[in-house]
């Protein structure tokens, strides 16, 4: 496998010049997960950053009760773990990394990446620019399942845990995505009912599917729609 490759179609590091790239990649090692498998979970020592070379993974955060929050749905080239790279050592996680598929991981250790990016400083700004937007990312979804109505905390849902190719992989019931979202699992069905007649999203299971991003950012932000 072409570790460059997936470095380089990673958004924050794609500016990079090869020279960059290519030192990243000779700092890096690949992991193989099986689906199902937990890649680091809240409160483990950050060892460092990973980038998704195959597969998926998703990201959560999980209560004493064993009730799980899908914040995010992570594909190619996408990265995670970036926010313990710049703390100390012993700072553990906050959120918790899964398998979603089988997956290749792309693996930097903290030292050689510390390492990196005193040679090449942009890749510390690109990780700064990557925490910045999951930063933005989870507040956006904050307010949706804190303040808005049951579409608003759909749409929110299903954006941020959507891939690039527009799906979403749900790894829980119905039942558990409505106490996600804070609702009753009739309120829910009810929501993607609308949903599907209006032509926003589809369902293949395990996936939701989405047909029309722009109504689906609209009602995220509470703007009139087909569903209103």
């Amino acid at each position: 496998m072409d570790l460059s490759s997936s470095i380089k179609n990673n958004h924050f590091f794609g500016s990079l010049k090869q020279e960059a790239i290519s030192s990243l990649a000779s700092a890096a090692m690949l992991r193989h997960y099986k689906f199902g498998q937990i890649i680091f979970s809240n409160g483990d020592t950050g060892e460092g950053l990973y980038l998704v070379a195959d597969g998926q993974v998703k990201i959560y955060l999980e209560s004493s009760e064993g009730k799980e929050l899908l914040l995010y749905l992570l594909g190619s080239s996408d990265i995670f773990g970036e926010t313990t790279v710049f703390l100390n050592k012993d700072h553990g996680h906050h959120l918790s990394a899964q398998a979603a598929s089988e997956a290749a991981i792309i693996f930097f250790k903290r030292k050689e990446l510390h390492q990196q990016m005193t040679i090449y400083p942009e890749i510390a700004f690109g990780l700064l620019a990557a925490q910045a937007h999951r930063m933005a990312s989870l507040t956006f979804l904050l307010e949706s399942l804190i303040m808005k109505e049951v579409p608003a905390r759909l749409a929110a849902f299903i954006l941020n845990g959507a891939n690039k190719d527009g799906l979403v992989r749900l790894h829980f019931s119905k039942g558990q995505l409505a106490a996600t979202l804070g609702v009753s699992p009739e309120t829910l069905s009810r929501a993607i009912g609308r949903f599907k007649k209006a032509g926003i999203i589809d369902e293949k299971r395990p996936y939701i599917v989405i047909l029309d991003r722009e109504q689906l950012i609209r009602l995220a932000h509470g703007m009139p729609t087909p569903v209103n």
